[in-house]
């Protein structure tokens, strides 16, 4: 913030942005490539009058793809990898003994 550290109006704007990180993190932390937000702001020479005009883009991506979710599949790190984003599923439906026993093990396909 352009305030000095300790001045009152750096110590609010750091309490908004510590509340803003608990309740909306991306208002904080953009951690999407599918939202983009942008905005810009304008003043009176004197800043007696300012305005501002806010957007958000909302996109997405749609591939048609079988057994994504095949253990053999490499779709989704394909996609979350250059992210840096990991993709992990657990389903209380699983029927496989070995995941029905008290120990689950957890492995990777990359």
């Amino acid at each position: 913030l352009l305030f000095p550290i300790g001045h009152p109006q750096q110590v609010y704007f750091m309490k908004e942005i510590e509340h803003l990180e608990k309740i909306e993190p991306h208002a904080v932390y953009p951690t999407s490539i599918y939202r983009q937000s942008d905005g810009c702001t304008v003043a009176t020479h004197d800043s007696q009058k300012i305005e501002a005009v806010m957007s958000t883009t909302l996109s997405t991506s749609i591939r048609i793809a079988s057994h994504v979710l095949a253990f053999q599949s490499t779709l989704l790190a394909e996609i979350y990898r250059p992210l840096g984003r990991v993709v992990m599923i657990i389903d209380d439906k699983l029927t496989d003994a070995e995941y029905t026993t008290d120990y689950v093990k957890t492995s990777t396909n990359e």
